[in-house]
């Protein structure tokens, strides 16, 4: 299956498919320039996709790879989700609450910072003002295709493909300002991770179990200690209705970025009474799924 990714290069960076433990030139396959890649990257991707999927030696990258770039050309806004009723109901009850009955009625999301996404590999630089740093682990969509109003039933056209992604949270933070009624903001300014590759949306298609719910597993591992596990098979709301709220009066463009919000058992805040303890600097967090790879940061 194609898996689709950036590594930096010397001119910049350069578009690859990574297959069978092989990293793959994808202007090689293609034969074209690395340029014309990425300015059509989205129309490329929907026209050209069984292209990838069997590259040839010629294409082959020699060099060991030892950081991704985020796996899209250009991320041109972030969205992110509160989707999974089992994450709103642990988070909850560290406080003593229960699930409001609005979560209900339609899916909430907040804008996250587009300009502080890292990829794979990439160091994260713990904030100065937290002393409660967690990780979140989720799936991030890939809008490729220009819709407003998108209904439902009709989300399958608008998405290139999915990515893991790890949405870093300052819980200290993020918790003084939302009592105030808005945010998160600082909370989550710092930092997300993307990567380290976006499964094709040809080949997400063969993992839907039901609308807008596919069978991708994510494990959230620290210091190679598995924290928490999970299933997007147990999203609350499916991504047709979350693309449907996205686009409500809205134009979605290529290059949107939706994220799901956080798995059940998917960050600390849900273990906190197993006596977890946040992050620290030296940690290490891998972010892991069998269908499209592992997310890995190190705090620094």
């Amino acid at each position: 299956m194609p898996l689709v990714g950036f590594i930096p290069a010397r001119d910049g960076r350069q578009c690859i498919v990574y297959h069978d433990g092989s990293a793959y030139s994808a202007s090689r396959i293609l034969g074209l320039k690395e340029s014309d890649l990425e300015e059509n990257f989205y129309t490329i991707l929907r026209n050209r996709e069984d292209d990838l999927r069997d590259p040839g030696a010629e294409a082959l990258i020699r060099t060991n790879v030892d950081r991704y770039l985020p796996p899209i050309p250009e991320i041109m806004s972030l969205r992110d989700f509160f989707a999974f009723e089992e994450h709103v109901r642990n988070a909850r009850k560290t406080r003593g609450e229960n699930v409001p009955p609005e979560w209900y009625n339609f899916p909430v999301f907040y804008f996250s910072n587009h300009n502080s996404v890292i990829g794979s590999k990439q160091e994260m630089h713990y904030p100065r003002y937290t002393k409660e740093l967690d990780y979140e682990m989720e799936l991030a969509f890939i809008i490729g295709k220009e819709g407003k109003n998108i209904t439902a039933d009709s989300y399958e056209e608008y998405i290139a493909g999915v990515t893991i992604a790890n949405d870093w949270s300052a819980r200290d933070v993020q918790r003084a300002e939302t009592r105030i009624g808005l945010g998160p903001a600082k909370g989550k300014d710092f930092a997300t991770s993307l990567g380290p590759f976006m499964l094709t949306a040809g080949d997400l298609s063969s993992l839907k179990v039901s609308r807008g719910k596919y069978d991708i597993d994510l494990s959230g591992i620290v210091n190679g200690k598995t924290y928490g596990s999970s299933n997007m098979k147990d999203i609350h709301f499916d991504l047709g209705e979350i693309i449907e709220r996205a686009s409500d009066e809205v134009t979605l463009r290529a290059g949107d970025v939706i994220m799901t919000g956080t798995f059940g058992n998917g960050c600390i805040l849900e273990m906190r009474s197993q006596g977890v303890s946040w992050l620290n600097r030296g940690d290490e967090v891998r972010i892991e799924s069998s269908r499209i790879g592992a997310l890995t940061n190190r705090v620094i």
